[in-house]
């Protein structure tokens, strides 16, 4: 029996939750925590697979087995409650009636399921059971049916994704001042005390693009970084009905964007931005030139779709056939960039750099255990990560590699993740500000002809 404490909350938790964090049960400090035997099942699917969700239903399944003889040891089982390394209690259970006993008549499947065990609990101790869930559907019935439910929010470090630092920053000089953005260009640096009368130094992160401006549309890119503005590199604009391919950046945030992918001393790069916008052919393009200049030995792309994580091993094919209609957004790309490249009794570029060792593009679920040396590594759609996932990938990174996120939170394919939780916003907000890491928000994307009618159309 569960002795009641003034303030304890009792969490009832889902398996999103746990596949999302394997340590959950340690973050709930000294509150009861539940876990429904129709969870313990679903991890038990789950554990087989080959990928991050397998690896972390096994996780998880390992943290509740010790629990579990932790319980044992004291002569008790799971279903009685034993204590957690956090203060709190753990408990296993189920609700014999399963879901005829909820006010509603709702299909016996494992979502309903948990929640008929929150009623349960939400019935022994009314108004302070909560269901933790990181299924949109599921925490909607529970709240139908008057059991609190909340989203896991321990990973998430902002509000609202308008929150979410945008690596750019705005320093009005006034018209009278047009001097000091010369003085940049001409210098290609200036010291802090240049501008101390237009921004507070003590507001500006490190690897911060600022737009030094004189009015509304003059102005001058640099990047704030060990003391001085660095001036970026002007862009050239796009010419509309060009016949020439020529990929370079050809606007201010693509300009940016470039010079912190350039900089062999920011090793990590976060862009996001909606697509059009040219986060992943602005990283390519520069790695590919850094590749050419012998910075780094090859170009890695980890091009994140969830479906590839779950369904990869089902298709026809070996590693590089399953994964060639995946790599279809990445080889376009390229193709921009080396639309120019001679060809050699007509192989295909992209083809050569394949075989002569210089691109990869792989799924991500083959990245533990590599220790990846003087590469450019892209990780696409990285919006889809867990944040124990980004950590994988940043921990993968050995000397002399650079790795690039690029993704937009509003497209999120991943169940276990949302546009605040995932590792891409994460890995922004956790390291903005740190000398080895840049990001921008890219705004700005460039459309066809049609797409800009139907934006201004429909």
């Amino acid at each position: 029996m569960v002795r009641k404490k003034s303030g304890r909350k009792y969490f009832v938790l889902d398996t999103s939750v746990l596949v999302h964090d394997p340590g959950v049960i340690n973050q709930m400090g000294d509150n009861v925590v539940v876990i429904p035997i129709w969870v313990l099942e679903e991890l038990d699917h789950l554990k087989g697979r080959q990928d991050h969700v397998g690896e972390c239903a096994r996780r998880a399944s390992q943290i509740i087995d010790g629990y579990r003889e932790k319980a044992n040891k004291l002569g008790r089982s799971l279903s009685k409650g034993t204590a957690t390394e956090a203060g709190g209690l753990l408990y296993t259970d189920f609700d014999g009636q399963g879901c005829a006993e909820l006010p509603v008549p709702l299909e016996p499947t494992n979502d309903n399921k948990i929640i008929a065990v929150a009623w349960k609990w939400e019935r022994k101790f009314p108004g302070k059971v909560i269901l933790l869930s990181k299924d949109i559907n599921l925490r909607t019935k529970a709240d139908c049916l008057g059991i609190r439910a909340e989203n896991y929010k321990y990973e998430q470090l902002v509000e609202r994704l308008e929150g979410v630092h945008t690596g750019r920053i705005d320093i009005q000089v006034g018209l009278e001042n047009a001097y000091l953005l010369t003085d940049l260009v001409r210098k290609q640096s200036l010291t802090v005390e240049a501008f101390e009368p237009f921004v507070k130094i003590n507001t500006l992160l490190e690897n911060q693009c600022c737009w030094i401006k004189t009015g509304e549309n003059k102005f001058t890119l640099a990047i704030w970084r060990n003391g001085f503005f660095h001036a970026v590199p002007r862009w050239t604009a796009r010419v509309p009905q060009s016949q020439t391919i020529d990929v370079k950046p050809c606007n201010p945030e693509q300009a940016a964007a470039y010079a912190l992918l350039m900089n062999p001393e920011i090793t990590f790069v976060t862009l996001s931005g909606q697509a059009g916008c040219g986060k992943t052919l602005m990283a390519l393009y520069a790695g590919y030139n850094q590749m050419i200049e012998g910075v780094y030995d090859k170009i890695i792309v980890f091009r994140l779709t969830h479906e590839v994580g779950e369904k990869i091993g089902y298709l026809p094919g070996d590693h590089d056939q399953k994964l060639d209609p995946w790599a279809g957004p990445i080889k376009d790309n390229l193709s921009l960039i080396l639309a120019n490249h001679p060809r050699d009794h007509g192989i295909d570029p992209i083809r050569a750099l394949v075989d002569d060792g210089q691109l990869e593009i792989s799924s991500i679920n083959f990245i533990r255990g590599r220790s990846i040396r003087r590469a450019f590594i892209i990780v696409d759609d990285a919006q889809n990560l867990t944040a124990r996932q980004a950590k994988t990938i940043l921990s993968r990174l050995a000397e002399g590699s650079k790795v690039v996120f690029t993704g937009d939170p509003d497209q999120i394919d991943n169940r276990f993740v949302d546009s605040l939780t995932n590792g891409l916003v994460y890995s922004i907000e956790r390291l903005k500000g740190e000398s080895l890491v840049g990001h921008l928000t890219l705004r700005e994307t460039q459309r066809s002809p049609l797409a800009e009618l139907v934006a201004g159309k429909m």
